[in-house]
């Protein structure tokens, strides 16, 4: 996959994918968001967020551990399991199960690494790494489900 080189072009690729998600039959998801510290998980989140047109501000969940996010086709759940060190706090969170709502949900979950098995399965996995120029990041994509097909042949076109 082609290096991302700056913020803007961070926050793009989460745009993407999140009209490619709303102009779709899929309902509710899970997209696992890993890499190192800096590596660009919530500049994505704030593209995606962008893409699924909330025209709030959008938060780092560093310290709320959840942001929740109305827009107009899902609610996300921004999620971030950094601060996260027992499986109780884990399972407090109730991230095992979906949640209780009347819309479709996605969870965008930062650092899951630290909430497995307590946690949804992924549906899609997105790793992000440093690249050697100091903005580039480069993401590798994983799909876990094949709901996300269609999706993903829209999106990374």
């Amino acid at each position: 996959m082609k290096p991302l080189l700056s913020e803007s072009e961070t926050k793009n690729f989460g745009f993407k994918l999140a009209e490619c998600l709303c102009n779709s039959p899929v309902k509710s998801s899970v997209i696992y968001l890993k890499g190192d510290l800096g590596s660009g998980k919530t500049t994505f989140a704030k593209g995606f967020l962008d893409g699924m047109g909330f025209l709030g501000n959008v938060t780092s969940p560093t310290y709320t551990l959840i942001e929740i996010y109305n827009t107009r086709v899902y609610d996300v759940y921004h999620i971030d399991l950094y601060r996260i060190d027992t499986r109780k706090e884990i399972i407090e969170l109730e991230l095992h199960e979906e949640p209780v709502s009347s819309n479709p949900f996605i969870f965008l979950i930062e650092w899951p690494e630290r909430g497995i098995p307590d946690i949804l399965p992924p549906d899609l996995e997105i790793i992000f790494s440093l690249g050697q120029l100091s903005n580039q990041r480069i993401p590798d994509v994983a799909c876990n489900s094949k709901k996300l097909g269609n999706i993903l042949n829209c999106w990374l076109k």
